[in-house]
């Protein structure tokens, strides 16, 4: 049995209305789970990490209607964008927003996630 919330591939949130996000981690939450997407800082608010539902599975998993699995060497388009989130992740200051625990903190537990 695979455990979520060790893995530490990158992962596939699959929502019921057919849209996609990437995810860089995933955290338990009372109601459900709390997933990191790529860009977390950029482009995301922690009220919207949180999907609501039971964790079912040993992997893929399903957290309500929404579907984690890992991404695969087959979703060429979403593999693009990891390996651009790495690059770019790279090239980041290593003290800068990306690597500042205290704030990823600050967000998750905004968010909801039992750390």
């Amino acid at each position: 049995m695979a455990d979520l919330f060790t893995v530490t591939s990158p992962l596939l949130l699959r929502f019921a209305d057919t849209t996609e996000m990437l995810v860089v981690e995933v955290y338990p939450h009372e109601q459900g789970i709390v997933a990191l997407p790529v860009y977390w800082f950029d482009e995301a608010e922690p009220a919207n990490w949180f999907i609501e539902g039971e964790l079912k599975g040993e992997g893929p998993w399903k957290v309500g209607s929404t579907i984690v699995r890992l991404l695969s060497c087959g979703d060429t388009a979403l593999s693009m964008q990891w390996a651009n989130w790495q690059q770019d992740l790279a090239m980041q200051d290593p003290t800068g927003e990306y690597f500042n625990t205290a704030l990823k903190r600050e967000l998750l537990i905004k968010a909801g996630a039992i750390l």
